[in-house]
């Protein structure tokens, strides 16, 4: 499918998050603050496993100092995906083929540009949610 609801890829990514927590433990946390009415708007499919992807493959996840990564709906109809920096001594081979296979799904649906930033702090990729169009 071109675009599935937000709250079939939460579903998705709560049983995604299931088998890294069985694999990590203590090692990382996911938190979900989504507005219930946010549930129906879309996005291109797997775009949160995608990013939570990149936020394991990229950060250390030690039970000692957990991985944290947050998913919250913004006002204006805007997801935000971060999570706390705690990269990898060991370089990880990245292409960013992933984020930018995101943000070009985004740019042919002829929607805002996803941003990506990073502070010292946190990585943190916002995405526009798209509405439901009425067919006629």
């Amino acid at each position: 499918e071109e675009l599935v609801s937000l709250s079939t890829e939460l579903k998705f990514i709560q049983s995604y998050y299931h088998l890294l927590k069985t694999r990590y433990g203590n090692g990382i946390e996911m938190k979900l603050n989504i507005d219930n009415n946010a549930e129906k708007y879309l996005l291109p499919p797997l775009t949160l496993q995608l990013l939570v992807e990149n936020a394991v493959k990229h950060n250390n996840v030690l039970k000692e100092k957990p991985l944290v990564i947050e998913i919250t709906t913004l006002e204006n109809d805007w997801l935000t995906v971060k999570n706390n920096l705690q990269k990898k001594t060991i370089t990880v081979d990245s292409s960013m083929i992933g984020l930018n296979n995101i943000k070009e799904k985004f740019r042919l649906l002829e929607q805002p540009d996803v941003v990506i930033k990073e502070t010292s702090t946190e990585f943190i990729v916002v995405l526009p949610l798209l509405e439901v169009l009425n067919k006629a």
